[in-house]
């Protein structure tokens, strides 16, 4: 896929409407470029796209107020029985035009920075009450998991991290693997898959390595490599470096 004729159907599309520019689910459902043909391959954003082709960047996410999205995300949420996921944002954004971009949630902060806004923000909402008490149990879950993470090793200051979608990888390094997923998974429009993390006492030194080590098979400049089985095997054969 080439990155000028990404832009050409960015500028037939937005020309079909009047000169309002696509957003990127508009270029997958009316040209057949899916997110993973430019997210990481030419563009880190979609708004940088825009920008390419001549477009002021998209502002239809600032049109929601934090207010009204963690009152979209508490509807959600008792429409389901529980806090949404990733996916379950995607799903709702696929079946209901009135709903916010799932990737627009992402200015909300991580799932469990979500959960710490839901509690004041339901408690004062009766409707939502049952939210606050799910938002403080998985605050209480989650928190001990991370605070038990690094106990296997005592030198332990990060992880260094892979994560699969569709047939890319990405390799990069964070305090906390569980946290770093669901803010990657809320980011991607489609499900992302945690392979393997290495604890280290050197995130920065044993990321470097493992780019370094893949440099034939990195995408541009980004995190995001295009591996084998036999790159993914001997990154999961490393737990502690």
């Amino acid at each position: 896929m080439q990155k000028s004729h990404i832009i050409g159907e960015i500028k037939r599309l937005a020309a079909a409407s009047g000169g309002a520019a696509p957003g990127w689910r508009k270029l997958q459902k009316e040209a057949g470029i899916n997110y993973s043909d430019w997210c990481g391959v030419y563009w880190a954003r979609w708004n940088d796209a825009l920008a390419d082709a001549g477009f002021a960047p998209n502002r239809l996410t600032e049109a929601y107020s934090d207010s009204v999205l963690l009152e979209r995300y508490a509807a959600l949420a008792v429409e389901l029985g529980r806090l949404p996921t990733g996916a379950d944002l995607r799903l709702k954004t696929q079946s209901d035009d009135g709903f916010p971009s799932d990737k627009t949630f992402g200015r909300l902060g991580s799932k469990m920075e979500i959960a710490a806004k839901l509690i004041p923000f339901c408690r004062n909402t009766p409707s939502f009450a049952m939210v606050a008490d799910w938002a403080s149990e998985y605050l209480a879950k989650h928190q001990e998991e991370e605070e038990e993470e690094p106990s296997r090793f005592e030198r332990i200051v990060g992880y260094v991290y892979m994560l699969r979608y569709g047939k890319r990888y990405k390799i990069g390094f964070t305090n906390s693997p569980t946290r770093r997923f669901r803010d990657v998974s809320i980011e991607l429009p489609e499900e992302t898959h945690q392979i393997h993390t290495i604890a280290t006492d050197d995130p920065n030194g044993i990321e470097e390595y493992w780019h370094n080590r893949f440099a034939t098979k990195r995408i541009r400049n980004s995190e995001w490599f295009e591996l084998t089985s036999d790159d993914v095997r001997a990154f999961k054969r490393r737990t502690y470096q």
